[in-house]
């Protein structure tokens, strides 16, 4: 990557993940620059260092066997299991207790509520803008 740091960074600049992301101030949108180089260094440093991840290891073991008891549970009684529903709860516990401190379950942010916010999010994302897949469009042509 950092041979290649200039091509990989930059995204090009859609509208709705311009405006999710507060005018492309996140790790994953902003453009190339000064500030992408100083939340790259917090990034590597703060969150993605060997120390951190290997800290928030029990938290994903316990919310992995929290899962293997559900669908056992389910298995047990013959209810068919939604393994994308599953697995979606299982990324957002870990992800919220990581974040939060808390459990996923029982907070005012059920699995419902969240899969539509991220749902919503992703409609932003998807819009579709020629200009940026095909360069040489132009109005007229």
């Amino acid at each position: 990557m950092k041979t290649h740091d200039l091509e990989c960074c930059s995204r090009p600049p859609l509208t709705g993940p311009k405006r999710l992301t507060y005018n492309f101030q996140d790790v994953a949108f902003v453009p190339y620059g000064h500030y992408w180089r100083e939340m790259r260094k917090i990034c590597v440093a703060e969150l993605f260092s060997m120390k951190r991840v290997q800290s928030f290891q029990s938290v994903r073991e316990e919310e992995v066997d929290l899962l293997i008891e559900s669908i056992s549970e389910s298995a047990t009684s013959a209810n068919p299991v939604d393994l994308s529903k599953c697995f979606f709860s299982l990324t957002a516990s870990i992800i919220f207790r990581i974040a939060f401190g808390k459990q996923f379950q029982g907070s005012q942010l059920d699995n419902h509520k969240l899969q539509k916010v991220v749902f919503e999010a992703e409609l932003c994302w998807e819009a579709f803008v020629p200009r940026i897949f095909f360069p040489l469009y132009r109005k007229g042509n």
